[in-house]
């Protein structure tokens, strides 16, 4: 079995969560491993 074909190959980072600005929409940023950032409006993030 080839364990390198189960690790994500794009991990959110430090700086793209940093970076992520508010829109019109709420929108989802997901990196591959399962971990999601959801930025609202406001600028929450969660």
């Amino acid at each position: 079995m080839d364990v390198s074909s189960s690790v994500p190959t794009s991990l959110l980072t430090i700086t793209e969560i940093e970076n992520a600005k508010p829109k019109a929409e709420k929108y989802e940023m997901l990196d591959g491993g399962g971990l999601s950032l959801l930025v609202l409006p406001t600028g929450t993030k969660l």
